[in-house]
């Protein structure tokens, strides 16, 4: 057995000069690994929502007397409550716009069409500036005179850095009606309106 093994190795150095200078011989030949890449093409529509004024507010005050309004230059009157009203706009169109609201104050008169004068402050705190729904600006508002057909702006999350996009949810409990005071003034029960108006614009 030590013959057969010693003739075989012997074998190997006739083999490698029978072919020629710097050739060599690999008793083991590797075989490259095979590799294979294909594509998977990958689709998903994402589709746009829409932009929308859920909830506008009731604007309630409390009550104040005629000597108030008569004896005063100016009385601030304030709501009655209303914690749970509130002002509420969804942005989902993903369209890279903004959006902009404002509002208009009419007059304010009782039966009889005797009008109140003066302004209403009003005054829009963010209630959800804590969480994820969306990204708007914290406070908005305006001084809207009453009855002058006046249109405010009251929200424009775009022209303060912000893009309105997602959940945008506003408080208004710290709402003035600021009345003027006035010698005529008639006592009832006063109503009007306010008229809100959201529009989109370019962010």
């Amino acid at each position: 057995m030590k013959k057969g093994l010693l003739a075989s190795l012997l074998v190997i150095p006739t083999v490698a000069m029978s072919m020629g200078t710097g050739v060599g011989v690999s008793a083991d030949v590797e075989t490259p690994d095979l590799k294979e890449t294909a594509l998977s093409k990958t689709e998903i529509n994402v589709n746009s929502d829409s932009l929308s004024l859920t909830e506008v507010p009731t604007f309630t005050f409390r009550d104040v007397s005629v000597k108030e309004l008569v004896t005063n230059l100016t009385t601030v009157v304030k709501l009655a409550g209303q914690e749970d009203q509130m002002v509420r706009v969804e942005d989902f169109r993903g369209d890279s716009r903004s959006w902009k609201l404002t509002a208009d104050v009419s007059s304010i008169v009782n039966r009889e069409g005797h009008q109140l004068h003066g302004q209403m402050n009003l005054k829009l705190k963010r209630a959800n500036a804590t969480d994820d729904w969306g990204e708007g600006q914290l406070t908005g508002g305006a001084i809207i005179p009453i009855g002058r057909g006046v249109s405010a702006d009251v929200l424009d999350p775009g022209k303060n850095g912000f893009s309105g996009a997602g959940k945008n949810y506003y408080t208004v409990t710290e709402t003035t009606l600021d009345v003027a005071g006035r010698r005529d003034i008639q006592a009832g029960k006063y109503s009007g309106r306010v008229t809100w108006t959201l529009s989109s614009v370019p962010f």
